[in-house]
């Protein structure tokens, strides 16, 4: 039931995104689609301090709100996004497009820099190609 009702969404221009089980208009989505159908670094949130322009927020409704230029400092250490970054509706998550390079502390990907904390690390996500931030074993 659930295959046939996600096929004929597809069909009136809807896409699946995050772990495949929220569905969304397209037109919705615009320019942010990577956000939420490419792959992506899912962070955590614990204890957000951020930086924003409130006037550039796009709502993103059910997934969140899209904050164009943010700087989010975190338990995991300081993401500076330039291109847009998407923060669940609820605050626990924040999602970015999947990391280009690494080394231990700097992470990059397309209009993002991540200056990680010592005691985290990225792991590969339950979607190929997804990422996940997690603090250390």
């Amino acid at each position: 039931m659930q295959t046939n009702a996600i096929e004929k969404s597809q069909s009136f221009g809807c896409t699946r995104v995050f772990d495949d089980s929220t569905i969304v208009p397209k037109s919705d989505i615009g320019a942010k689609f990577e956000l939420v159908a490419g792959a992506v670094l899912e962070l955590p949130i614990s204890k957000m301090s951020m930086q924003m322009n409130p006037g550039t927020l796009v709502p993103l409704e059910p997934l969140g709100t899209v904050y164009p230029d943010i700087r989010i400092v975190d338990a995991w250490g300081i993401l500076t996004v330039t291109k847009g970054a998407l923060i669940k509706s609820d605050f626990s998550r924040i999602y970015v497009s999947a990391p280009s390079n690494s080394s231990i502390s700097l992470i990059q990907g397309d209009g993002w820099t991540l200056e990680l904390n010592a005691g985290w690390t990225i792991t590969n996500g339950e979607r190929k190609g997804n990422y996940v931030l997690k603090k250390s074993q």
